[in-house]
Order: structure tokens, then C-alpha cells, then sequence
């Protein structure tokens, strides 16, 4: 499938999320590195590696098929949380606007994020993400011929990467 860019549109973020701020809790006193059954959830803290997950806890904050960006420490880095987590207070929680047509999934998630990625360089070197600084983002996303987000293409789209994806992974072996 060919990413068809001639219909794309510019939106503001915080026409379709409510961002939401994470809160503190500490490592090894509050969670700890390891998953168990008392630690459950895992904690997305600003790291650029392993999802940003670093330990586990055990409450969440955080639902499960949620875009999160570490907006005050690495530059407005986001990730997918495909479970329930807790998330830092140095971290943002997108929350899908009701009303908008978001029914956000995974794949609509990696399309939005991938998106995210090209606004980082904004936010770096002493200029944090704060919440007003990202609903006010602009991005520019596939629109349908009634001037809305299409959906429906983002989503449709990352399949087709996805199975691409595997379908070049498998021919390796």
C-alpha cells in the first residue's frame, strides 16, 4: 500500500486527546524492577528503551491501548502501552477525545506515533512538552473527503506495514 500524502490535512492535536500528566512514584522503594504477582503493571518512565517500561507496580493509572510521550525529559518521545501501566509524572497520556471518531487501536496508535516522531525536534535542548505545548501541536494526518482525520486509512495503512513487515521477516528464514 502507497502512503498517498495529497489529501493530508493539519489538525491540532487536542482536537481528538486531553493530555494527561503521569504521577510520581520511586523505584525500588515504590516499584521494582522486577514483574510479579503483586507487581503487575508495568512503569513507563522516560526511557527510550524496552518501551520506556523500567520496573512494575502495583496499581495503574494508565489504561490499557494508550499512546504515552515522555514529555519533560526525552524531547517528546512516545510509545504505545498496549496493557494498563503506570505512568510517571514526567510523562503525558494521550486521552482519546469521545465524540471525535478516535477509536484508537494499535495500529492507528503506531500511524499517530510515527506522526509524533517527526514533531520531537520542537521539543528538546531546555523546551519541554508540557501539556499546552503538545494540545496545541500541529500534525498533519490523511483526511477524508468530509475534511475529518481518516481514520480508517491510518489504520489500514499500518496493516498492510505490518504484514509486510512479517511477511520480510519470514522470507529471512
Amino acid at each position: 500500500m502507497k502512503l498517498d500524502v495529497a489529501n493530508w490535512k493539519e489538525y491540532r492535536i487536542g482536537e481528538f486527546f486531553k493530555i494527561k500528566r503521569g504521577k510520581r512514584i520511586i523505584k525500588d522503594v515504590d516499584y521494582m524492577q522486577e514483574r510479579d504477582e503483586d507487581y503487575q503493571f508495568p512503569v513507563v518512565t522516560a526511557s527510550a528503551t524496552n518501551n520506556s517500561i523500567s520496573g512494575y507496580y502495583h496499581s495503574y493509572n494508565c489504561e490499557a491501548n494508550s499512546i504515552v510521550s515522555c514529555g519533560e525529559v526525552n524531547g517528546f518521545f512516545s510509545t504505545y502501552q498496549e496493557e494498563r501501566c503506570w505512568v510517571l509524572d514526567t510523562n503525558r497520556i494521550f486521552v482519546p477525545i469521545k465524540g471525535t471518531g478516535l477509536k484508537l487501536n494499535k495500529f492507528i496508535a503506531f500511524f499517530l506515533i510515527t506522526i509524533l516522531k517527526k514533531e520531537m525536534f520542537k521539543f528538546s535542548y531546555g523546551r519541554k512538552a508540557r501539556p499546552h505545548h503538545i494540545m496545541n501541536t500541529i500534525i498533519k494526518l490523511p483526511s477524508s473527503v468530509n475534511g475529518e482525520p481518516d481514520w480508517e486509512y491510518m489504520e489500514n495503512f499500518m496493516k498492510a506495514m505490518w504484514g509486510g513487515v512479517f511477511k520480510d521477516i519470514n522470507s529471512l528464514y
